[in-house]
């Protein structure tokens, strides 16, 4: 049975690195959102397209949604969710991009990365402008995440 718990430190260098590649045997698809700019505009820099265009061949869908892990939007509000195969060459540029959780912001980088079970029920939401990510895992993944420095907590308690 899996539980809700919330991270309570940011992972970042080796630790933010060994959550992504120890997710792998345990996720299916990993998630970006871009969020428009009032009136519709495009809120990312060439280096955030950029990287776009470098996931691109291992994309399996992308639609405007009003919600993913981790976030609601109100009233028409929609975010271009895209979603990608999680395999080695996609965590590599991820990785790559940067090198702590939160770092997935506009105009650098997509938002709210995450990371979903086989099942669609997430492994791992964040709201990154809110600094703000929990993980939804069994024991047999808490066990394996257990030397990693999150300050898990009972996302309910």
């Amino acid at each position: 049975m899996r539980k809700a718990l919330e991270v309570g430190i940011e992972p970042s260098g080796r630790t933010y690195h060994d959550l992504l590649y120890r997710a792998l045997p345990w996720t299916a698809e990993l998630l970006l959102v871009v969020v428009p700019l009032p009136g519709g505009g495009d809120p990312l820099l060439p280096a955030g397209r950029k990287l776009l265009e470098d996931l691109a061949p291992y994309c399996t869908k992308e639609s405007d949604e009003r919600d993913w892990p981790g976030t609601q939007l109100e009233g028409d509000a929609r975010g271009r969710v895209y979603r990608y195969r999680v395999v080695p060459d996609v965590l590599d540029i991820v990785a790559e991009a940067t090198d702590h959780l939160y770092g997935w912001c506009p105009p650098d980088l997509p938002q709210d990365i995450a990371l979903v079970h086989g099942d669609g029920e997430p492994f791992l939401a964040s709201v990154t402008q809110e600094r703000w990510a929990a993980l939804t895992i069994d024991d047999e993944e808490s066990a394996a995440l257990s030397d990693l420095d999150l300050g898990l907590r009972d996302l309910w308690a």
